[in-house]
C-alpha cells in the first residue's frame, strides 16, 4: 500500500513511520502486539522504517499508550483540552505544573458502531439514532460503576478489555438497540465531562475543547458533552477543527513520531504514559541496500 501510494501520488519519501494495527494491548502484563512487519515494508519500498512505538515505553514501566497526545501538543492549536473520539475516547491537557497529561476515558465508537451495525448501519451518522432514542437510567448507572473509572491516571484501555468486560453490560441489557445507542452516547459524554471538570488545570473561562477522531462528527455527542458541562459555573467552548485534522490526525501523528525518532528527540511523554522518563520510542529499520560486488 505504501509503495502504491508513492507511485499514485508521485511523491517522494525519506522515511515511513508505521504503527500497524493493535490486536492486543495489556500494560499490566507488559504485552502489546501490532500486526505487520516493518522490515517487509522497508524491503518492499526501499525506504527506512520506524515502527514498534509502544515497546520501549512499556519496558520503562509505562502504559505504552496513549501516543496521540504528541500530535495534540505539537500540531494542533492551543487549547485547554484535546479530546480524541475514536474507538476509545481519550483526553489530553496541560496541568498546573505544565506537564502534559493524557489517558483513555471510556469506550467510544467501537461500542456505538457495533450497535449501529446491528441496525444495518456502519455508524450512527451525526448521532441521529442516539438523539431519537431514550436514556435508560439503569444501564447508564451500571456502566458508570465499572471499576476502570475509579482508577487514577496514567491509564489506558485495551480493545479486548472493552469487548470482554464492558460490552457484556451493554449486550445483556433488555432495552432496544436504539435506546442502547442513546444511553451509550450519554455515558461517553458524561464520563468525558466528569474528567474535564476534575482536571487539575488553571481555570480560565471559557476553556476550549478541540475534538478529533470520527466522534467529532457526532453532533449529538458533542451537544451532550456541552450539556453535562453546563452543571459547572465555568464556561466551555467546543471548537471542531477542519475535516483534515479530524480524519488524518493519526497519520500526522505517526509521521511526527518517525521524524522525532530519527532526530533523536523524545516522542513519548512519561507524564502521559507513566514510564520512568521521556524517551525516543520506536525501532528504526534502515533501508535495505545491495551488497557491493
Amino acid at each position: 500500500m505504501a509503495s502504491e501510494f508513492l507511485i499514485d501520488s508521485g511523491q517522494d519519501a525519506d522515511l515511513i513511520a508505521w504503527h500497524g494495527h493493535t490486536i492486543f494491548h495489556d500494560p499490566e502484563k507488559q504485552a502489546t502486539c501490532q500486526i505487520g512487519d516493518g522490515a517487509a515494508i522497508a524491503a518492499k519500498t526501499g525506504l527506512p522504517v520506524t515502527c514498534r512505538f509502544r515497546h520501549m515505553d512499556m519496558a520503562l514501566g509505562g502504559q505504552g499508550a496513549p501516543l496521540a497526545p504528541l500530535a495534540d501538543h505539537w500540531l494542533l492549536p492551543s487549547a485547554s483540552f484535546y479530546l480524541n473520539l475514536g474507538g476509545i475516547s481519550n483526553l489530553a491537557f496541560e496541568d498546573y505544573d505544565q506537564q502534559f497529561r493524557s489517558y483513555d476515558v471510556s469506550p467510544c465508537n467501537q461500542i456505538l458502531n457495533r450497535l449501529a451495525m446491528s441496525l444495518g448501519m456502519e455508524y450512527d451518522d451525526g448521532g441521529k439514532v442516539a438523539a431519537s432514542g431514550k436514556l435508560d437510567q439503569g444501564l447508564f448507572e451500571d456502566l458508570s460503576r465499572i471499576s476502570y473509572y475509579q482508577q487514577p491516571y496514567p491509564k489506558s484501555m485495551d480493545n479486548n478489555w472493552v469487548q470482554k468486560i464492558f460490552w457484556p453490560h451493554v449486550e445483556q441489557s433488555s432495552i432496544s438497540t436504539r435506546d442502547k445507542i442513546c444511553t451509550m452516547t450519554h455515558h461517553i459524554a458524561a464520563m468525558i465531562a466528569e474528567e474535564i471538570k476534575n482536571a487539575p488545570i488553571p481555570r480560565k473561562s471559557p476553556a476550549t475543547i478541540i475534538p478529533t477522531g470520527g466522534g467529532a462528527y457526532n453532533d449529538f455527542m458533542l451537544q451532550l458533552i456541552g450539556e453535562y458541562l453546563e452543571e459547572e459555573s465555568m464556561q466551555y467552548k467546543i471548537e471542531r477543527p477542519s475535516p483534515e485534522w479530524i480524519e488524518f490526525k493519526e497519520a500526522a501523528l505517526m509521521a511526527l513520531m518517525g521524524f522525532l525518532h530519527v532526530k533523536g528527540v523524545s516522542n513519548v511523554y512519561s507524564s502521559v504514559t507513566g514510564s520512568s522518563h521521556d524517551h525516543v520510542g520506536g525501532l528504526f529499520i534502515p533501508a535495505p541496500r545491495n551488497p557491493k560486488p
